[in-house]
């Protein structure tokens, strides 16, 4: 192979990973949640999650969108355990409440019953 050729394998090559990363970045951008399907992706690119967010900071307002909105889906995804977090904690407190409710009566009861006889 010349050297000519070489060089346009290779710009390519650049070309078409620079391609594949973007449609990358769209797809995380849609909220795709297969953490091991992005992986594989990045892989089979052979491209480091750095340097894809280091493109980023060097690529159009398109992307800059893009970022944005994977961020967006990062804070989306997150919400939901918290808030089902967030509802166990109250159903343990109500527990609790019920449970020292029920013993401060049970308390009151015996005191009676103590002072009856």
């Amino acid at each position: 192979m010349s050297i000519g050729n070489e060089g346009q394998q290779k710009n390519k090559s650049i070309f078409n990973k620079n391609i594949q990363s973007k449609l990358l970045l769209r797809h995380l951008a849609a909220g795709d949640k297969e953490l091991l399907k992005l992986t594989h992706q990045l892989k089979t690119l052979n491209l480091n999650i750095i340097d894809v967010f280091k493109q980023l900071k060097s690529e159009s307002e398109d992307v800059r969108t893009l970022q944005s909105k994977i961020t967006e889906n990062k804070k989306s995804t997150l919400i939901k355990p918290l808030n089902s977090y967030s509802e166990v904690l109250m159903y343990i407190k109500t527990a609790y409440k019920l449970l020292i409710g029920r013993t401060e009566s049970f308390v009151e009861a015996k005191k009676e019953e103590l002072y009856l006889e």
